[in-house]
């Protein structure tokens, strides 16, 4: 992950473990496992210890610094990565660590104890279970984005899909979505179901553990088509959008963020959260293919 000037050596060579670990555990795990977020807890740990004696060895005669760990959702990672470089440039005093996996694990993470200042992901429900058992800062909750589902191909498919109803009529032999307990997943099968489909092509499913890996079968031509969101589906490779699902057919997709109770800096971690609802953030944001935050209803 490139950070342009967020990290200490130290810090660049643990996010690279915690690549590894992503590349090689993650697409092994279904939503059952709990390898991830004991090994991304053990990592988070290592990162922190690292940080503060790396801080301390170089803090004489310079201003004292911060670092802020954000869990944030596999969807945000190219967005978060350039408004986290965006953040810095202009807090220089501030580091910005991330470490990103479908909304379910970082909740997991989250409530196995592992030393996130704020988490950011696709789903209110996840974010009003963390609220629940008193993991969150109050007050702090902030919507920042929202986002679409679309049905995409493989660049050289042939394939037409006009929209979800003719997924029943095409003989499609692998689709590709999400596993359980990711928000994706959820507003794919609310979709599928609502559309009287999910039983005829549930046979056909190919599934990954978050939206990436969802995106990356469909990039490598592995699968017929997959559910993705359209901010991912911008960034992707060799691959095309047959259609937009109908926002009807789902749930509205929202991205919540909050600090977390056991931050040790929450001053810092507001900064970057009012940062992310600023007008520049939305541009960014907006670049990357999300849309602004739905208002909730009845606000």
């Amino acid at each position: 992950m490139k950070r342009r000037g967020m990290k200490t050596a130290v810090g660049n060579k643990v996010d690279n473990l915690v690549r590894s670990v992503e590349k090689q555990v993650i697409p092994r795990l279904n939503w059952r496992d709990t390898i991830v977020p004991v090994t991304l807890l053990s990592l988070l740990l290592i990162v922190s210890s690292c940080s503060h004696e790396d801080t301390a060895s170089d803090s004489l005669g310079k201003e004292k610094e911060t670092e802020l760990i954000v869990g944030g959702a596999a969807s945000l990672k190219d967005a978060f990565e350039e408004l986290g470089a965006d953040f810095t440039a202009t807090h220089p005093n501030i580091n910005i660590l991330f470490s990103f996996a479908g909304s379910n694990l970082l909740a997991r993470q989250v409530e196995s104890g592992a030393p996130v200042d704020i988490i950011a992901v696709a789903s209110e429900d996840i974010l009003h279970h963390l609220d629940s058992a008193q993991l969150l800062l109050p007050g702090s909750r902030r919507e920042f984005a929202g986002n679409q589902l679309c049905i995409l191909l493989p660049e050289g498919s042939t394939l037409s899909i006009p929209d979800i109803s003719h997924l029943g009529g095409i003989p499609l032999q692998r689709i590709a979505i999400a596993s359980a307990g990711v928000p994706v997943r959820l507003y794919t099968e609310e979709a599928i179901r609502k559309s009287g489909l999910w039983e005829e092509l549930l046979p056909r499913f190919v599934y990954g553990g978050n939206v990436r890996h969802v995106l990356s079968y469909v990039e490598r031509g592995e699968v017929d088509c997959g559910f993705v969101y359209t901010s991912d589906a911008q960034t992707a490779s060799g691959t095309r959008i047959a259609c937009i699902v109908d926002s009807s057919l789902h749930s509205p997709i929202r991205y919540p963020a909050a600090i977390l109770r056991t931050s040790l800096h929450p001053e810092e971690a507001m900064l970057f959260l009012h940062y992310l609802t600023s007008s520049e953030a939305k541009e960014v944001l907006q670049r990357y293919g999300f849309a602004t935050p739905i208002e909730p209803k009845g606000s």
